[in-house]
């Protein structure tokens, strides 16, 4: 495990204590069928290239009588999926359908906003990166998106702070920290 993320002032401005945090996902070779437990592999069809079958073996466990958690990343799963396809507002759907289950969920958010950068709606996009990082402020490609969009949208300060803070992750090593509900 990597030392906990010190206390930081997210986008929104709150300061937070720091949480463990663990090394990303380990990579899995998909093997049908296709149960919960192989997220890392519908995850590697869909950057694969093939985000129609994500959909449908996400979609089989509907029928399932699946935890919480396993709902979360179901859904998860699928808005990633829908984003893939250019389905934006089925992404955002989605997403939200994370949010209703677990209104932390810091990647749910993180759709909603790459979802609005497909719909060319940066404002919004901020919005939601931002709300990414203040529900985990380890999702390193929420940060850099936060830098790019306060960079282009001339809010210098903004992007200096997330800047500071992606700086700040990325010099621990790794590409994504996760935080779990205490």
């Amino acid at each position: 495990q990597i030392p906990a993320v010190p206390p930081a002032r997210h986008a929104a401005g709150r300061a937070t204590a720091g949480k463990e945090v663990e090394k990303g996902p380990a990579i899995a070779v998909l093997h049908p069928p296709l149960s919960i437990g192989d997220q890392p592999a519908l995850r590697m069809e869909q950057r694969a290239g093939h985000p129609h079958r994500a959909i449908g073996r996400v979609q089989a466990l509907a029928g399932e009588d699946l935890q919480t958690d396993q709902q979360v990343e179901a859904c998860y799963l699928r808005a990633v999926a829908r984003r893939y396809l250019k389905d934006y507002e089925g992404a955002i759907a989605s997403a939200r359908e994370v949010l209703d289950l677990r209104p932390d969920y810091g990647r749910a958010f993180q759709e909603i906003g790459y979802a609005r950068l497909g719909q060319n709606r940066p404002e919004l996009a901020a919005e939601a990166f931002a709300s990414a990082v203040d529900s985990n402020p380890g999702l390193v490609a929420s940060w850099k998106s936060l830098v790019n969009l306060h960079a282009r949208d001339d809010r210098s300060e903004r992007a200096r702070f997330a800047r500071v803070q992606l700086d700040y992750l990325e010099s621990l090593g790794v590409t994504a920290i996760l935080f779990t509900p205490l």
